[in-house]
């Protein structure tokens, strides 16, 4: 996983991250997996949140803003 991690130190709210994963272009190069970056876990260990960004943005339109992936 080809993952650049940059950090900003006015983060507001949680420590973890969304990770939206360029290195594999999905959908003809239109879109990419989303990847939970739980900051409780090493980058390795992180799950994937989501096949594509759209599909993710749109479960998470249902949640209403809840993460949803995180319902296992």
């Amino acid at each position: 996983m080809g993952i650049q991690i940059i950090q900003h130190s006015g983060v507001l709210g949680d420590s973890d991250l969304l990770v939206l994963d360029v290195s594999q272009p999905i959908d003809g190069g239109d879109d990419c997996h989303v990847i939970d970056g739980d900051s409780g876990y090493l980058p390795h260990e992180w799950r994937s949140a989501a096949r594509s960004f759209g599909k993710w943005l749109d479960r998470l339109v249902v949640a209403q803003g809840a993460k949803y992936w995180r319902w296992y």
